[in-house]
């Protein structure tokens, strides 16, 4: 997927697990929810569109998680794990510097490396 590409459309996407009853014998596969984040009107290479993609991401894996920012837990920004991990595999995907660093500001630097999600950039010089 070229750079073009993932700035038209990011999908968060979640695995939502069904709660199963204790003693069942065998667990239903997982579903997906995929939700679209709208990027065309956003650069998001600056701070500030970085910044604004990262709050898009993280309200559209509230959609696919099901759960709501104005939870308990989102209120004392202990956010639930699918929350956290749709995310984080959101920004780690798209490895853009200023999504990292906003990302980063968010969550602390141990959460990202927990990702993978970094603010390095090569320089390619002759």
């Amino acid at each position: 997927m070229n750079a073009a590409d993932r700035m038209m459309f990011l999908a968060v996407a979640t695995t939502a697990l069904a709660a199963v009853p204790i003693g069942a014998q065998a667990d239903p596969p997982p579903s997906t929810v995929t939700v679209k984040v709208r990027v065309a009107d956003l650069n998001p290479y600056t701070t500030e569109g970085g910044r604004r993609l990262y709050s898009r991401i993280e309200r559209a894996a509230y959609a696919a998680c099901g759960a709501s920012a104005s939870d308990l837990e989102a209120i004392m920004m202990a956010r639930g794990s699918c929350v956290k991990d749709a995310v984080g595999h959101a920004v780690q995907r798209l490895k853009i510097p200023s999504l990292a660093r906003a990302y980063i500001k968010r969550n602390g630097f141990e959460t990202a490396q927990e990702f993978g999600i970094t603010t390095d950039v090569l320089i390619a010089r002759r």
